[in-house]
């Protein structure tokens, strides 16, 4: 009797295990960064590639670092849109960095 409650108990605690250790790997892609806090507090950012974090205590904030160039929208004097690419308006003068 006391081995088969062994054995179950075993069984238990090898899938409590398995379940902590698969939701703790995560993947962070190419352009995207994590910041980890740690109980509220600021702990650091990880960059691409594979990480462990702890389930319950640490929690993640995703942040993309992909340029993402919006549709500039101008009305012209007959009322045609159109549409300004964010490199017209940067504009760069030589000798002035």
């Amino acid at each position: 009797m006391t081995s088969m409650l062994d054995s179950q108990l075993l069984a238990l605690v090898l899938i409590l295990a398995l379940i902590l250790v698969v939701s703790s790997v995560r993947v962070a892609p190419e352009f995207v960064r994590f910041a980890v806090y740690r109980q509220g507090r600021f702990r650091k950012v990880i960059g691409p590639g594979i990480f462990m974090i702890i389930p319950i205590v640490d929690r993640l904030v995703r942040f993309k670092l992909d340029e993402s160039m919006p549709d500039w929208a101008s009305m012209s004097f007959d009322q045609a849109r159109q549409y300004v690419d964010q490199q017209v308006l940067q504009r760069r003068y030589p000798g002035k960095d």
